[in-house]
């Protein structure tokens, strides 16, 4: 009996170190995800009008075009405006992020939503509707980090 105590002793405390916490880091958020320098890779865009057939669109976007998300809440954009030389223009719009919406304001504007569907470290997808009297047109962006 002597020997059990201590023999059980050992264990227990055996058992209790085996079940400590792990020290693995906790996933990142929605906020730390957007961060950085996001490739412009193609808008999917379906348009509704009244009395007319549903179209679908690919607009596969161009090298260099990115948005750049910053912890500070803007995001600096860069697009071509022109093909034939290449023109870029810049634009800075303030943005909201909680969960799966983002909230988008371009120069003090009403901030338009979109509903994230992918939030990856490498990944980006966003959705959203505009409506306009009876057309209405749904975007889905895609970025690659």
């Amino acid at each position: 009996m002597k020997k059990f105590i201590p023999a059980s002793i050992m264990a227990l405390a055996i058992f209790i170190l085996s079940c400590n916490k792990s020290n693995d880091p906790a996933p990142p958020t929605t906020q730390e995800l957007i961060i950085g320098n996001w490739n412009h890779q193609k808008d999917i865009v379906w348009h509704k009008s009244a009395g007319m057939p549903i179209t679908k669109d690919t607009v596969n976007q161009y090298p260099g075009e990115y948005d750049d998300y910053r912890a500070d809440g803007k995001i600096y954009k860069t697009y071509l405006v022109s093909l034939a030389p290449p023109v870029y223009t810049h634009d800075t719009a303030a943005y909201l992020i909680n969960g799966t919406v983002q909230k988008i304001s371009y120069h003090g504007a009403p901030y338009f939503t979109s509903d994230v569907q992918t939030l990856t470290s490498t990944d980006f997808m966003y959705h959203f509707v505009q409506i306009s009297g009876t057309d209405t047109t749904e975007y889905w962006t895609y970025f690659k980090k």
